[in-house]
C-alpha cells in the first residue's frame, strides 16, 4: 500500500485498517450509511476519498470517539 499521504482514494480493507477495525464493520457501516463519506463504483466497490475519511475521522474525536492511528 502507499503511504496515506500519496493516495487520493482508500480502499474499504485501506480504511478498516486505518480505523483498526475489520473490514466487515466498515461494509455494515456503509449498508446502514453510517461511517465515513464512500464513493460506490460498483455494486461490490468502493472507494473512499481521503481528505473526506480524514476529516470524518478528525469530526468523531470532537464527537469524543478516540481516534484509532
Amino acid at each position: 500500500m502507499a503511504s496515506m499521504d500519496s493516495v487520493a482514494f482508500l480502499t474499504v480493507k485501506e480504511a478498516a485498517r486505518y480505523l483498526r477495525i475489520n473490514a466487515n464493520t466498515f461494509y455494515i457501516w456503509m449498508r446502514q450509511k453510517d461511517g465515513p463519506p464512500v464513493i460506490k463504483l460498483h455494486h461490490s466497490r468502493a472507494r473512499i476519498p481521503k481528505a473526506a475519511f480524514l476529516k470524518w475521522v478528525d469530526s468523531q474525536q470532537l464527537k469524543g470517539v478516540k481516534k484509532r492511528a
